[in-house]
């Protein structure tokens, strides 16, 4: 499997450009990445008339140091929220012309969900929200990828690797396919192996990733879905490695991991100002924490012989 990792998390807080930030993640080693869109909104360059001269200056940044694009992530929102439900549709729609112009040849969108939701609605609900994506996807060959999320105390009905499956095939078109998530299906309790092989034949990509499972807590995902580095959390990547193996997966092996992660913690106030010295690290030293994370990618692949760079 090919080693890859994502540009957005712990990247966003340094104020990098897209181009930038390329750079720097190939400085640690990566040469695969996966394009967030993750925080683009209708202001954006990338919603203007001069979004393809954006993407092809990413393009050339990208080439200069030998990265491509494996898989990208749509922008965030619940499709199911009324509330910017169109302006969700076009971001949505625009990211994925986007991943046509890289030569990306998919990209990951999250199903909606809200309190209360019964699981043939959210079946119905979601499957008009990504018919609106299967002109585009059509157009440009682009593939959509559902990704299992939420914890076991909220309503989204993809916790497992068979739930995830079932939404796939409820679209049903050819240019649906999943996406597995090893830190979502920690928090929800799944068999992290079961639910690979859940996914034969339509497993298309990943986002690897740690944390310490599910607690019962008041309802705080962000508490719950750390996006640490692996050997940090619970996730027991044997199992995980065992079932891609298992069911032949082609695809790219790929973090989302934020590294550093520090914007959650509680502020400190010393003489009525906030203290916020330490609350990120360097930018050098961000660069360092993914050198790590790519030596750690490796070294799991290599000790199931399915490293290929």
């Amino acid at each position: 499997m090919k080693l890859g990792t994502a540009l957005g998390g712990g990247w966003v807080h340094y104020g990098l450009t897209a181009d930038e930030m390329v750079v720097r993640v190939a400085e640690s080693g990566f040469r695969h990445v996966d394009y967030s869109f993750w925080e683009m909104d209708d202001g954006s360059p990338l919603m203007g008339a001069s979004w393809r001269r954006h993407i092809d200056s990413f393009m050339e940044a990208s080439a200069s140091v030998g990265v491509d694009v494996v898989q990208a992530h749509s922008p965030s929102g619940n499709p199911l929220d009324t509330t910017d439900y169109e302006g969700l549709v076009s971001r949505t729609i625009r990211s994925i012309e986007c991943c046509a112009r890289l030569g990306c040849p998919q990209i990951v969108v999250h199903p909606g969900a809200y309190v209360g939701v019964t699981k043939e609605d959210f079946l119905v609900e979601n499957k008009a929200y990504y018919s609106r994506l299967v002109p585009v996807m059509e157009a440009t060959g682009v593939r959509v990828l559902v990704e299992n999320i939420g914890t076991w105390q909220d309503p989204h009905h993809v916790h497992d690797g068979a739930e995830l499956r079932a939404v796939v095939e409820y679209l049903d078109h050819p240019l649906f396919g999943a996406c597995w998530d090893t830190g979502h299906g920690n928090i929800a309790n799944a068999d992290q192996h079961a639910s690979i092989r859940a996914l034969d034949g339509v497993l298309w990509g990943l986002h690897i990733q740690d944390n310490a499972g599910p607690f019962d807590v008041e309802y705080a995902p962000y508490r719950q879905d750390l996006h640490t580095l692996p050997f940090m959390g619970s996730v027991n990547f044997d199992a995980v490695l065992q079932g891609l193996l298992d069911i032949s997966y082609d695809g790219c092996f790929v973090f989302e991991v934020h590294v550093p992660r520090t914007y959650d913690r509680q502020p400190f106030i010393k003489d009525g100002e906030p203290v916020t010295t330490l609350e990120w690290p360097s930018l050098d030293l961000c660069v360092e924490m993914h050198r790590v994370l790519f030596d750690i990618g490796k070294h799991m692949l290599e000790r199931y012989d399915a490293y290929e760079g």
